[in-house]
């Protein structure tokens, strides 16, 4: 596998989080490509915003009018992924940070950074070409993967029940 660069913005005052949240979504994208067995240099952006922003995007490219967790805005063509000297583009990861920490009860994460990164998880694998919402067998290997993944990151983070929630 060559290199994996991640870009973060954070466009959000609601969560406070500190190095240790980019560590693990650093980590959870390259336990992806690895297991994917991606071997090309690769370059993510991870844009952390709040509920109102990703309503706004979610309405505008999915015309979805509501907010989500996460969207997943791959570069993939028709041809293959964009390259750029020689460095996969591979696309941007938009997190809300505040509806992770809204929704940690209704998927089960024992905590904020276990739950953020179960959607960076998820996110990339859409950036890879993997899809759920038509279902079928798609949909269940994308689970399975998923099921996978976020078992590796729960065991190497030991991550710590959430309090108040």
């Amino acid at each position: 596998m060559g290199f994996v660069k991640v870009y973060f913005r954070d466009e959000q005052y609601v969560v406070n989080f500190g190095f240790e949240l980019r560590y693990i979504v650093e980590f959870c994208c390259r336990l992806v490509l690895k297991l994917e067995r991606f071997l090309k240099s690769v370059e993510i952006s991870v844009l952390f915003v709040d509920n109102k922003n990703i309503h706004k995007l979610n309405l505008k490219y999915k015309n979805k009018n509501k907010p989500t967790d996460v969207l997943s805005f791959p570069t993939k063509t028709f041809d293959g992924y964009f390259e750029y000297g020689g460095v996969v583009v591979l696309g941007d990861i938009v997190i809300s940070l505040q509806q992770a920490f809204n929704q940690l009860k209704l998927y089960g994460s024992s905590c904020f950074n276990e739950e953020v990164a179960r959607l960076t998880i998820h996110s990339v694998l859409h950036l890879l070409g993997y899809d759920h919402e038509n279902g079928g067998v798609s949909a269940a290997i994308m689970r399975k993967k998923e099921k996978i993944l976020n078992a590796i990151v729960k065991r190497k983070f030991k991550f710590e029940r959430a309090k108040n929630i």
